[in-house]
């Protein structure tokens, strides 16, 4: 599409895309899944018919242990930075 050219009000597509991992779809968009399915999940669910779990990547630190944070702070006003 040419750049500066504004969109046309209705456009629709006359055959099946098929989209890739992490593909954009542009907001206001009119998504038709085939068969007429109104959903797709995305992701498996669990025994527990749980989706989408976030899981911590390294364990807990054990009892006693010490940990520390870093923060860097740059710009004109550094007491303005906020955590």
């Amino acid at each position: 599409w040419p750049k500066g050219v504004p969109l046309p009000v209705l456009m629709k597509l006359n055959q099946q895309v098929a989209l890739k991992k992490g593909a954009l779809v542009p907001s206001e968009t009119d998504v038709v899944l085939p068969g007429g399915a109104v959903m797709v999940d995305l992701r498996p669910r669990d025994g527990d018919d749980a989706q989408g779990r976030m899981l911590a990547l390294a364990p807990m630190l054990a009892a006693g242990s010490q940990s520390w944070d870093l923060r860097l702070v740059a710009g004109a006003d550094t007491s303005a930075a906020d955590n």
